[in-house]
């Protein structure tokens, strides 16, 4: 519970610190797949279907969206709309890939 303002200060700091690692984490997702593509010569499909990279599902879905690739977008959707709804700097990052 937030009862003064030194409090809140730190609160915010935190949430910004908090935000901060969101964005590295998703660039270092999208930097994954990049690197799968380029420097281990994998086709995208196989990157993208390849469920041992740490990448989530919402990194996954707009890179197959943008991608036209449907049939991955389609069976990604429904966990991936639900991080990006409820998580804005999903929305922020992954914009360019979901239009």
């Amino acid at each position: 519970m937030i009862t003064s303002a030194k409090t809140l200060v730190k609160f915010e700091k935190e949430v910004a610190s908090s935000m901060t690692n969101d964005r590295l984490l998703i660039r270092l997702q999208l930097r994954v797949v990049t690197h799968q593509i380029e420097r281990m010569e994998r086709n995208l499909r196989e990157v993208l279907e390849d469920e041992l990279l740490d990448v989530s599902d919402a990194v996954r879905y707009a890179v197959a969206r943008k991608w036209g690739m449907s049939d991955i977008a389609d069976r990604l959707r429904s966990s991936a709309e639900l991080d990006i709804v409820n998580e804005p700097i999903y929305q922020e990052l992954l914009s360019a890939f979901l239009r």
